[in-house]
This record gives structure tokens, sequence and C-alpha cells, in this order.
């Protein structure tokens, strides 16, 4: 339901801020309506639509009379309306240019010209006073130069002067937001058609020129990102990391980080593909962010998935100090957690402590699929590790390797996802009848090393390639 959608997702701070909106006879002439809150804040962030709940509400609001799910409905939609004013009021108290944008269309659309004028340049100062180069506010620009072209009172040359500058601005916000959409084009595809290449080569980029010779750093920086992901150049990426961390005081924060996640991206996919060094470019680009805030999402928390792929590449080089810090100092800021037994799971078996990774993730539930797999891939790993120790423990090893796929065959996976833990399975398999049961030669090794190498979907690849290493060792 809209409204309890709406008031979950509210702050307290902000539902204090409402408390007043709602005690104001400008936004609200209901007198029912503070029952209204009290009774939602109560419950708040949690609602149910279920019928008991309806009725519960009712007989807060209206004591006296019998259920009405009309007068319900019509009272719900009366509190969706002073939440969504209420909301758009915070929003113009926290956003000052935009507040006086709205002021000038009105003087605009009334024909006050002389308010209009000094509104104008109460805009235009505030916009040479602000720092921020992003595509807002290029927008914002060009729209304040039409209205001066457009003023009555403004003379010939001063029109002339204004009509060129919303030109320059229109021609520069165009290439900013179209090297922007190209860029995430190409992260989302990972490679771009002939006709899209030449696109960039032939209209963007070229554009991009003069732009970049006046010195601005925005059109810079997203040219440089569109060639990064483009040619996957990685003297680009250095440079762009570079300048980006340099002059990010220069952008919003909201595209400080669309810069910093593909800056990401572009790190991640050489991680992938194994390219020398990338696992320490993404270790470097994840604490720049975490210094930085631009992993946390607007209620001031990680991801999930985020929070694991930092524990992931920080133990990849072997920051296990670090690892124990960040999950201590930043742990209860994930937005979900149930994903720090896999965290301490990660670092456990990092510390080969690998009855701890068991006694972690043995019965441990997780809501996302992609983290369920992830921990039945860490409790296999930690079963082959103590059967390595321990004979007697092989059989648990085949056991479990059994539910595995079991649990894979049920699940509605994509074709090259299952394949990944099937061929996991199947090496591990492999190896432990090697290793524990003696029954090798070392070209018997060296095939199954080879097979392994050759293999494309295939999850833990690295460590059955270093338990190969070790084996011949």
């Amino acid at each position: 339901m809209k409204l309890f959608d709406l008031f979950s997702a509210l702050s307290k701070e902000e539902l204090r801020e409402l408390k007043k909106a709602i005690q104001s006879p400008f936004l609200n002439g209901n007198k029912r309506m503070m029952s209204l809150f009290e009774v939602l804040r109560k419950h708040h962030p949690n609602f149910t639509n279920e019928q008991r709940f309806r009725e519960k509400i009712f007989q807060k609001v209206f004591p006296e009379k019998s259920f009405d799910d009309f007068a319900l409905r019509r009272i719900f939609t009366e509190m969706t309306q002073i939440i969504e004013e209420f909301l758009l009021i915070q929003y113009f108290r926290k956003n000052d240019l935009k507040k006086h944008e709205q002021l000038l269309n009105i003087f605009h659309k009334r024909e006050l010209n002389n308010l209009k004028a000094a509104k104008t340049k109460q805009i235009h100062k505030k916009i040479d006073q602000t720092k921020f180069l992003d595509t807002s506010m290029l927008q914002t620009k060009y729209q304040l130069e039409t209205v001066l072209y457009r003023n009555p009172t403004m003379g010939y040359l001063d029109k002339h002067k204004h009509i060129l500058a919303a030109i320059d601005l229109l021609e520069q916000y165009y290439i900013l937001e179209k090297n922007l959409l190209l860029t995430e084009l190409i992260v989302v595809e990972r490679t771009t058609t002939e006709k899209k290449a030449a696109e960039l080569q032939k209209t963007i980029l070229p554009l991009s020129e003069r732009f970049i010779e006046e010195g601005h750093i925005n059109i810079q920086l997203s040219s440089d990102l569109l060639k990064m992901m483009d040619k996957n150049n990685a003297t680009i990426f250095q440079n762009v990391k570079k300048q980006f961390f340099k002059s990010k005081e220069q952008f919003t924060l909201n595209h400080q980080k669309n810069i910093f996640f593909t800056l990401i991206s572009y790190a991640v996919y050489h991680f992938n593909i194994n390219t020398p060094n990338a696992d320490f470019e993404l270790f470097d680009l994840y604490k720049k962010g975490i210094e930085n805030d631009f992993l946390l999402n607007e209620n001031g928390y990680f991801s999930s998935a985020n929070f694991r792929n930092i524990i992931i590449i920080a133990l990849k080089v072997n920051e296990l100090k670090w690892s124990h810090y960040f999950l201590s100092n930043y742990g209860k800021n994930i937005e979900n957690q149930e994903i720090l037994p896999l965290c301490n799971a990660y670092i456990a078996m990092k510390e080969e402590h690998f009855f701890e990774v068991v006694e972690l993730l043995n019965g441990t539930h997780f809501s996302e699929l992609i983290d369920t797999l992830a921990a039945k891939a860490t409790l296999l790993t930690a079963y082959f590790e103590i059967s390595l120790q321990n004979n007697n423990f092989h059989s648990v090893l085949l056991s479990y390797m059994d539910s595995f796929l079991i649990f894979l065959k049920r699940k509605n996976l994509n074709p090259s996802k299952r394949l990944r833990y099937d061929n996991l399975i199947k090496f591990l398999k492999k190896l432990s009848f090697i290793v524990i049961e003696k029954k090798s030669d070392a070209l018997e090794i060296a095939a199954l090393e080879k097979t392994i190498t050759k293999t494309k979907n295939l999850t833990s690849k690295k460590y059955l390639l270093d338990k190969i290493e070790a084996l011949r060792n």
C-alpha cells in the first residue's frame, strides 16, 4: 500500500518533522489525522495490509464508529497527500537552488519581469559560487540563459550573448550526458557493436575536444571514462582514477558515485579475466570508496554484495588484518546483517580455521540465493580441507557433495551458473581421491590441472589450481 510504503521510508527525524506538519493547519484540516499518525508511528517501519491491522487502525482513528473501509481509505489518501507535500517541502528546504528555480518559473508565468530579473541574478550568483559540474547544473544554467534571452526587457546585444551561452551549455550537456550514457551501455554490455563504436569515434569524442581544450574537467573525465571502457585501456584508467580523486569535490556526490562505480566496473572486469594486479587495483578503489562514503546507500548502509566483495578482495591481496578491522568497524553498517557469518567464514578460511567455518555456516540460512551458493561453496572447501587433515572426514565430504548437487538440481539456476558449481564439486571430488586415496601419478595431476585451467564455467578456480600446485610440491 502506498501510504505504508511512504511512511516506512521516513526516518525518525523525518517523523518528528512530519508530526509538526500535521499539526499545522496549512497542510492539515482533519483533526483525526494526528490519531492516524500516532498509530502508524507506533508500528513504524513494519506494516501489514491484513484486515485485522486495518480494523485496529480504524478503531484508533474512529473509536465511536463501526468499521468502514471507505472512510479508512479516504483518510489514508489524505495522509498520503500530506506526506507527499511534506517530502516536497523537505526537498526544497535542502535544495536551495531548485527552490529558486521554481520561484523563477512562477515569476515568469505571472509576468513579474522585475522579480524575474532579480531572481535570475540571484540564481546566477549561486551557480557561479557552486563547485559542482554535473549535468543537472548544466541544465539549470541552460534554463537560466533561455529565461534571460526571452526577457522582453533584454537589449539586442545582451539577448545575442545569452542565446550563444545557451547553445554552448546545451552542447556541453548533450556531450556529457551522452558520454555517461554510452559508458553505462558499455558497462552493461561489456562490448559495443561496430555501429556504436563508430558513433563514439565520429560524433561524441571529437565534439568533446573543444571543451577539453577550454578546461572543462567534467567533459574531460566523461570522455576519458568512455575511452577507458571502450578500449579497456589501463593507462587511461590510471589517469582517470588520479584525475577523479584529485577533482572529485567539483562534482555532486551522485555524480561522484557514478564515476566511482564505472572505475569499479572496469577493475572488476579485469579481476574476473585475471589481469595482473587487478586485485590490488580493486582493493585500492574499495578503500577509497569507503573513505569517501561512495559505497553507502542513501540510508548509510553497505549492500550485502558490496560488503562481501570488499572482504573477498581484501583477503585476496592478503590484507587479513585490515579485513578484521573492516568487519569489526563497519559490520554494523550492513543493510542485511545475515551476511556477517559468511564474511566471518571467509576470514576463518583464510586463517585455516576450517572447523570454525563449518560452525559458522552449517545450518545458516540466507535470503539471497547468491549468498547461499557462496556459503555452500565455502563450506565445501572447508570440508575438503578437513578431510585432507583427517581421512575419516572423507565420507562427510562426499556426503556434502551429494547434498550440494541435489540442492543445485532443485534450484532454477541459469545453466551457466549451475555449471560453475557442478564443476567445482566434480574437480574437488577428483582431487580428494588423488590426495586422500593416493591413486594418481604426475601425469594424471598434470592432466587435471590442464582441464581445470581450460574450464571457463568454474567457481574457485584459483583455489583448485593452488591445491594442485601444493600437491605437486
